[in-house]
């Protein structure tokens, strides 16, 4: 695997037309669009399953999208796969929806200790000094306005390894493609560019 020193979020950037009509599926508080200036360009819909107050935003959940068959040229799945309960679907969703994808996730068993990879919503919880998982989910996320019902999401529900993600690329009917590894600042992600998702 080919691994390179740069942020995620100018890998991603670097692999976009902005002109593009794309679906950011996962956004949170999208912060890729926020720090590149591309915040709010009508052609960039921005989804996820807790509400936001975001421009061109879609509240729907990454399994089931309300989309039409590829009615975007890109979609990008931005550390969300960590997080759902059925990945491969979610992945099949964006291969639906979509003519390309572009995938993050994180590879925690290359980040730093500082970092604390793996830990657990239980030791989050105590580290932050909150009472519960809902008043972290509010410290955490301040910018959402109202949040799934059930906060596991907000969460790695699974731990990503190369050999877990291409698994599950290869059961979405995911062909294609490419992995890297990213490493910046400590950190590290896998990288995936799905070059045509037919």
């Amino acid at each position: 695997m080919e691994v390179y020193t740069l942020n995620r979020f100018d890998w991603l950037i670097n692999k976009i037309d902005p002109n593009a009509k794309i679906v950011d599926i996962g956004c949170g508080d999208a912060t890729l669009w926020k720090i590149h200036g591309l915040y709010g360009k009508e052609n960039i819909v921005l989804v996820d399953i807790d509400l936001y107050d975001h421009p061109n935003f879609v509240r729907a959940d990454a399994h089931n999208l309300p989309f039409k068959d590829k009615s975007f040229d890109i979609a990008l799945l931005c550390e969300i796969l960590e997080h759902v309960e059925d990945p491969v679907q979610v992945l099949r969703e964006a291969k639906r929806v979509a003519s390309r994808i572009l995938i993050t996730v994180p590879d925690e068993a290359n980040w730093i200790s500082l970092y604390r990879p793996y830990t657990p919503i239980w030791e989050e919880i105590i580290l932050h000094g909150c009472k519960d998982i809902r008043d972290h989910a509010r410290k955490s996320y301040p910018d959402v306005k109202e949040f799934y019902s059930d906060l596991t999401h907000l969460h790695h529900i699974r731990h990503y390894d190369e050999k877990l993600l291409r698994e599950h690329l290869e059961l979405a009917g995911v062909e294609n493609y490419d992995v890297i590894r990213l490493l910046y600042n400590g950190w590290a992600f896998f990288a995936v560019e799905v070059r045509d998702s037919t």
